[in-house]
């Protein structure tokens, strides 16, 4: 920056202007060779030293020498012109663009992170429709399998007293027919001892015993009879009992409809995780971005006499600068100065720039720097489930937000998105 300076300053033998009016300016210019190429405190350091010489030399009267013109001719009045000037306005530059560039990534990040709550609001809003509609279905199965419960137990009730009446029935038979053959089995000893008693009616006894057999036989079928009708009743009543137990699941559906809430509730909660960690994770890119913006603007608005952001250090650097200048021309142009002229030159100047922090774009993108601090509200509630209608359990629910970027956002985060 001060490369020019340094030779013109080089080439001039402070030590050769020994005469009262040239030795005046060897010690600037051996602050000047000394402090060139320095930082912005030596810079700053340079122009107050040479500012405070060029005063009093202009106080002290007298015309300049050929030499003392030159070196401010040539040497002090471009270095500072052409190049303290320009060095301080790309400082101003370069600290505005640095400023501008954290706004606009900040803005950028704001964006995403303004779009990605209300995604994130929706999903958590379909978990909690999703819950709701579960716990109802859940409900309905619990009082549908109630029910069919109560059918069936009523349904084996009934089977089994038919089973009962069937047996009974067939019980009955089987005691007439044990009856009906001891009866056959008694008349057939009587006729016997009959017959052998009046062997001379053996004709009409003959066809007695035949009438009888006839009337043995005719029972004996209509006992058979009887014994098929009491088994088929009997097998009836066990086919509806067995038909009645294996019939379709009346709760079928509903058991279906349970099913398939809680495939699509697994598949909202998992989205809806999905999307709140994305929204933490940019609410945490925001809220740095907010820090180091607010550490920048910190940096710049303070005076700082060895930072090349202090913007009040450059205006009264600039200030200084434009005193300087003001002095070195005069002196150049008049060769001796007066009060008046010295007073002039040392008026306050107006700095050229005014540095732009962007208020309304800041105002704009740090509406979410409330969260920053604490709790974040999505669909603002929660649900504990379980295996019946009474497990699922709706509560209010506003996660913890951590704004440090080595943690996952939110507590339930972890695992989530490679945290």
């Amino acid at each position: 920056m001060y490369a020019a300076l340094i030779v013109a300053a080089a080439a001039v033998d402070p030590m050769a202007l020994v005469d009262t009016a040239s030795g005046r300016w060897a010690e600037v210019l051996m602050d000047v060779s000394r402090s060139l190429g320095g930082s912005p405190e030596d810079r700053r350091q340079l122009l107050a030293s040479v500012l405070e010489r060029a005063q009093v030399l202009a106080q002290a009267g007298g015309k300049l020498s050929p030499q003392e013109s030159t070196v401010i001719g040539e040497v002090l009045l471009p270095t500072v012109e052409e190049e303290i000037q320009p060095a301080i306005l790309r400082e101003f530059q370069t600290a505005q663009d640095l400023f501008n560039a954290k706004v606009d990534d900040l803005m950028i990040v704001s964006a995403r992170t303004n779009f990605s709550l209300p995604v994130a609001v929706a999903a958590d809003k379909r978990v909690d429709a999703c819950r709701l509609l579960q716990k109802q279905r859940m409900g309905a199965l619990e009082i549908c399998s109630a029910q069919e419960q109560e059918r069936l137990a009523g349904l084996q009730a009934a089977c089994k007293a038919a089973q009962g009446e069937a047996d009974l029935a067939c019980k009955v038979l089987d005691d007439t027919s044990d009856q009906m053959k001891s009866q056959v089995q008694a008349d057939l000893t009587a006729s016997c001892e009959f017959a052998h008693a009046e062997r001379q009616k053996i004709s009409t006894l003959l066809d007695k015993f035949s009438a009888l057999e006839a009337t043995v036989q005719e029972k004996a079928q209509a006992h058979r009879g009887l014994r098929d009708k009491c088994g088929k009743r009997r097998e009836v009543a066990l086919t509806k009992c067995a038909v009645e137990e294996a019939g379709e699941d009346p709760c079928a559906p509903v058991r279906e409809d349970v099913a398939a809430s809680r495939q699509q509730c697994s598949r909202a909660v998992e989205a809806a995780l999905l999307s709140k960690c994305e929204y933490g994770t940019a609410l945490q890119g925001h809220c740095a971005g907010l820090d180091e913006i607010t550490a920048l603007q910190q940096r710049i608005q303070a005076p700082s006499r060895n930072d090349s952001l202090s913007e009040p250090d450059r205006q009264q650097e600039w200030v200084v600068v434009q005193n300087v200048t003001c002095l070195l021309e005069a002196l150049r142009d008049q060769g001796d100065l007066g009060s008046a002229a010295i007073a002039a030159c040392m008026a306050p100047r107006a700095y050229p720039r005014t540095f732009d922090f962007r208020e309304a774009d800041l105002a704009a993108v740090a509406g979410g720097g409330a969260a920053c601090a604490g709790e974040v509200t999505f669909s603002g509630v929660s649900w504990a489930t379980g295996e019946t209608a009474a497990g699922f359990v709706r509560s209010e629910d506003h996660p913890e937000f951590d704004g440090d970027q080595r943690h996952p956002p939110f507590p339930f985060c972890a695992g989530q998105l490679g945290l």
